[in-house]
């Protein structure tokens, strides 16, 4: 006679399989995190860097504080206010009033549902790749600017570009290595979020296969 399966044998393993998995996802992400700010903290007064998915600016604080210039791209009309009464009027500070992608247009900016209580930590979760937490009632149209051409059309080299775009990363930053235009970028960190999606975690992990695949360095995809 087969002995019924033990379920909080099994309960136990799974919950012991998931926390190490994640738990060395996250100490990879605590190492990423060291290095991004000890690398902030190396970059001379006036480098230039791109802050993909700026937010209220907290990140972009940081660049300021080194000294940097910055040009800011942040698509939510919430979080641009906010950035705005930090930043307005700052010679270091460049913020365009849209997202980035592979080319220009105009999309849907989906916003969660917490977004009409919390808009402040609500908009962090603010995407054009839209997923079942967010709704269409409060959905704003934004404009998306091609940043392989807004990267050529610089007089200068990049020193950081920082992308949290929530779900929209992969195919960016495919389109830069296509172009060779990675090569023109010191550093660059991406926040990826393969949690959203089978479909995006595929891509995101070919992603980095090709990454690791043709020997790039400077391309970071642990970044949080």
């Amino acid at each position: 006679m087969v002995k019924r399966v033990d379920h909080p044998y099994w309960y136990n393993w799974l919950s012991w399989h998931c926390y190490y998995r994640f738990r060395n996802r996250f100490k990879v992400q605590r190492r990423v995190a060291w290095e991004f700010i000890n690398y902030i903290r190396t970059l001379p007064k006036g480098a230039l860097i791109i802050d993909c998915g700026a937010n209220v600016g907290q990140v972009t604080a940081a660049f300021v504080k080194q000294g940097c210039e910055v040009h800011a791209f942040e698509p939510d009309p919430y979080a641009i206010e906010k950035f705005e009464s930090k930043f307005a009027g700052h010679p270091q500070v460049h913020l365009h009033k849209a997202a980035v992608g592979t080319e220009p247009g105009e999309l849907m900016l989906f916003r969660t549902e917490r977004f009409e209580t919390r808009p402040e930590r609500a908009t962090i979760e603010s995407s054009l790749v839209r997923r079942d937490i967010h709704t269409s009632g409060n959905a704003v149209s934004v404009q998306v600017i091609d940043l392989i051409a807004f990267i050529r059309q610089l007089d200068r080299r990049v020193d950081v570009l920082k992308v949290d775009i929530e779900g929209a990363e992969v195919d960016l930053v495919n389109r830069l290595i296509d172009e060779g235009l990675h090569r023109e970028i010191s550093a660059i960190y991406v926040e990826t979020h393969e949690r959203f999606s089978d479909d995006l975690a595929q891509r995101t992990q070919a992603l980095r296969d090709r990454v690791r695949r043709e020997g790039i360095r400077n391309v970071n995809l642990d970044w949080v």
